[in-house]
């Protein structure tokens, strides 16, 4: 997540989130409802935008824990690194906020998803 430092306000916005989704997985898992026969963790890790500190934490996530997919980061330049990495490493990555066009090419980036359009799909709907 970004914005830990004040670099970019969304991160700190998250935290309600994830405290809520870290508590609706805990409810959802200790009554069986879900995955009952595995041990999900959900880290959050801030990274301010920055590139090397968003690498360094997913490589260090991927060499200590079993990852089953990524969420974020936030920012573009973030996660066209990251992405192109968790697509080597054939992990699920999905967008909220990343905008780049560049994520949308499935041979670079088959294993990310965004949830939001890129800049160029959404300047075209401002001109429509």
């Amino acid at each position: 997540l970004p914005g830990q430092n004040g670099a970019w306000p969304v991160g700190d916005r998250l935290q309600p989130v994830v405290e809520l989704a870290q508590t609706n997985f805990g409810y959802l898992k200790n009554n069986g409802m879900i995955l009952s026969n595995m041990t999900l963790t959900l880290v959050v890790s801030y990274s301010d935008c920055d590139i090397g500190t968003s690498l360094g934490e997913m490589i260090k996530l991927v060499q200590t824990s079993e990852v089953a997919g990524i969420v974020g980061p936030g920012c573009s330049s973030e996660a066209l690194t990251t992405g192109y990495l968790a697509s080597f490493w054939k992990i699920p990555q999905v967008g909220y906020a990343a905008t780049s066009p560049l994520l949308m090419d499935r041979e670079l980036y088959p294993f990310y998803h965004s949830l939001i359009p890129p800049n160029n799909q959404q300047v075209l709907a401002l001109v429509d």
